[in-house]
């Protein structure tokens, strides 16, 4: 449980930045798009992004090694600061592109954290499903929104609805709903206790992903002529990655405090069975002195007969 209790370290750091980075390459992709007016919000994403690589660094030079992933995370701030320094001067092509083989590089990390702390394979169900949902899901479905509503902007950044980015939304929004099943799948296997804050975590972003589905139908998929901009579009998705984010986040945070719940379980169970045992060999000790004493008084008693 230890070994996972690192690796949930880990995964909620890995969790805190890739939240950043989505948010990023959303603004940045928008800004790209031809709303200039998302300027200022562009600048001031990396800011966060840095505290949120900083916070990683620290988890992973302590850990890193244990988990193999100390060279990506460096290969990782590298890849960031590049593209940080290109984000002004790219398309929007071009800056989804590099948005997304830093989702990629994260996304392997995560995976090696996984494997490497034994939380891919653990054996407690509840554990185990929140760290899925944490982890895996719940990023997986925040990743497919983001996707959605970059076609959606690139549509309505064009005032014209292309056969890509029709296809593009379809795709997406498929993938969507289908991590959704998954997610409310698993919080069917968890404890009612456990279950309860992140169901009500897991209603609201079901509702603001179909509302968000709602806007692209009438304004992109349905509009005879698309008249919202770009910018528009895009803000009406936060809500809903806001409430993903937060399922992800209250998942893993319910994943750390079951499995430091189960160290201090196992601790409880060692300190039990160290004084069992202690008490077992005080008790042998005591059985064998009572021995010997039985044995030596018939033996000294015949000693004295026999002497007489």
């Amino acid at each position: 449980a230890r070994n996972e209790q690192q690796g949930a370290r880990l995964l909620q750091a890995i969790g805190s930045l890739e939240s950043d980075l989505l948010t990023h390459g959303a603004r940045a992709f928008v800004f790209a798009s031809g709303d200039k007016d998302r300027g200022g919000a562009v600048v001031a994403t990396p800011h966060a992004i840095e505290e949120a690589m900083s916070r990683l660094e620290d988890v992973a030079s302590r850990l890193g090694e244990r988990y193999g992933i100390r060279e990506d995370v460096d290969a990782l701030q590298s890849q960031w600061r590049a593209q940080a320094a290109a984000a002004a001067g790219q398309s929007p092509a071009q800056s989804a592109d590099a948005n997304s083989a830093l989702i990629e590089r994260l996304n392997r990390i995560a995976a090696a954290v996984a494997v490497g702390s034994g939380i891919a394979s653990d054996s407690h169900q509840t554990t185990r499903t929140l760290l899925e949902i944490g982890s895996e899901l719940t990023p997986t479905a925040l990743t497919q929104v983001d996707g959605m509503r970059r076609f959606a902007v690139d549509a309505a950044s064009k005032s014209y609805l292309g056969g890509d980015d029709q296809m593009g939304i379809a795709i997406y929004r498929s993938r969507v709903l289908s991590r959704l099943e998954q997610i409310k799948a698993g919080l069917t296997m968890l404890p009612p206790g456990v279950r309860a804050p992140l169901q009500a975590d897991f209603d609201s972003a079901s509702s603001l992903v179909a509302r968000f589905g709602g806007v692209v139908d009438s304004q992109v998929i349905n509009a005879s002529s698309l008249k919202i901009n770009a910018g528009a579009l895009y803000d009406t998705g936060i809500p809903t990655s806001h409430a993903l984010q937060k399922l992800a986040a209250d998942s893993l945070d319910a994943a750390a405090s079951a499995l430091a719940a189960r160290a201090s379980a196992a601790a409880t169970h060692r300190d039990l069975t160290a004084l069992l045992a202690l008490g077992a060999l005080a008790a042998a000790l005591a059985l064998a002195r009572l021995v010997r004493l039985s044995l030596s008084r018939p033996l000294t008693s015949a000693i004295r007969v026999f002497e007489h």
